[in-house]
């Protein structure tokens, strides 16, 4: 190929191809081969990572390593590994939080050796999951809440059922039992059945769910009145009211001033005068220096330019005060190519744990976010 017909994509690939065989070799000598005196005898493959799951298959290698067995410990607990000539692998379980994994090779003479640590961040939270089914029956709207689930990783029983109404309700609700106890104060049960309210209009309310570990987690669930008809909207073509009536101004916040939250703040009553009722913010997390904000480096932090975390929850804060809604314009579907993860990749080749976050042509090549050579 001469350089007047190396595209600049193809330039790019051809680029990448090189870097991903170089990747290839640094994993082979990692991994499974004694290249170098200095390789470890014992290793886990990749290195430190988090893990979006509950549970992770860890491959590794032995380098000139004879085993009878081979354990990987997560936590202190061991799991049993398949052996497979100079390799090992092994499912293993994650939790919540930090999770350090270390393989040992059991020897013939009873002795053992044991790789370097690795530490897995499991990214999950492990807490009991609210789930409510609701149905109406008549006049009635029963409200079930009896399929929620324990926690993912341990059977801690669920013990507590909380429900609670919307202040902004049009109306108040009231559970359909001789006490008629208000929704919002709270009612503890499995399941109720409430008492169709007269006033039309939307009706929002949730069921938290606590276990005996003092874990807790919400869900949220709605319900119409229509022509004094309590029905359920078909939530596949029907969207909510606030969605058919909502006037949304769009916001990128660090052209309001600096920093960018603080200066959206000072104009919530400006934006509410104009008659505004929602916010649609621009890309708010951390991303490459000058760019707009598609480029994220960390979903898990701010843009320095719009201020803090704590910044952003005030903006949240102030909004709501107003009656204002926020939504984030959030883009999992593309990263960065400085993300740290798409980093990992181009590291450690198909032994990154975020191999297969990005997708990929036939060959393995990771492919642009449309024409974007930083996507």
């Amino acid at each position: 190929m001469t350089a007047r017909h190396l595209s600049r994509r193809n330039f790019l690939r051809l680029s990448a191809a090189t870097a991903g065989a170089l990747a290839g070799a640094s994993f082979t000598r990692v991994g499974f081969v004694r290249a170098q005196s200095d390789a470890p005898p014992i290793e886990i493959v990749g290195s430190n990572a988090d893990v979006w799951a509950w549970e992770r298959t860890v491959s590794g290698g032995l380098n000139d390593l004879v085993c009878e067995a081979v354990t990987v410990s997560v936590n202190g607990t061991p799991v049993n590994a398949v052996l497979e000539g100079n390799t090992f692998s092994a499912t293993v379980p994650i939790r919540e939080g930090a999770n350090e994994l270390t393989a040992t090779c059991q020897q013939s003479d009873g002795q053992a050796m044991s790789s370097e640590p690795v530490t897995y961040t499991g990214r999950l939270r492990n807490v009991p999951r609210s789930n409510i089914a609701i149905a109406i029956a008549g006049a009635r709207i029963i409200l079930d809440g009896a399929g929620s689930q324990t926690a993912p990783q341990e059977s801690t029983p669920i013990a507590s059922w909380t429900w609670t109404a919307r202040a902004s309700n049009p109306a108040p609700l009231a559970v359909a039992d001789p006490d008629g106890a208000a929704l919002e104060s709270g009612v503890e049960a499995p399941s109720i059945a409430l008492e169709a309210p007269a006033t039309d209009g939307e009706y929002y309310l949730s069921l938290t769910v606590s276990d005996e570990a003092g874990r807790s987690d919400t869900s949220t669930t709605y319900f119409r009145v229509v022509n004094g008809e309590p029905e359920l909207d078909n939530w596949d073509t029907e969207n909510t009211d606030w969605v058919e009536n909502t006037v949304v101004y769009g916001v990128i916040p660090r052209n309001f001033g600096a920093p960018g939250f603080q200066a959206v703040i000072d104009r919530l009553d400006y934006l509410v005068d104009l008659g505004v009722n929602a916010l649609w913010l621009a890309p708010i997390n951390v991303t490459l220096p000058g760019l707009f904000g598609y480029e994220v480096v960390d979903y898990f932090d701010v843009d320095e330019r719009n201020g803090t975390l704590e910044d952003f929850r005030r903006l949240v804060d102030e909004a709501h005060a107003r009656g204002l809604r926020v939504l984030m314009d959030f883009v999992p579907n593309h990263s960065s190519v400085q993300h740290p993860y798409f980093q990992d990749t181009l590291r450690n080749g198909q032994a990154s744990p975020y191999w297969d976050f990005y997708a990929r042509d036939e060959e393995g090549m990771y492919t642009w976010y449309f024409n974007y050579s930083h996507l």
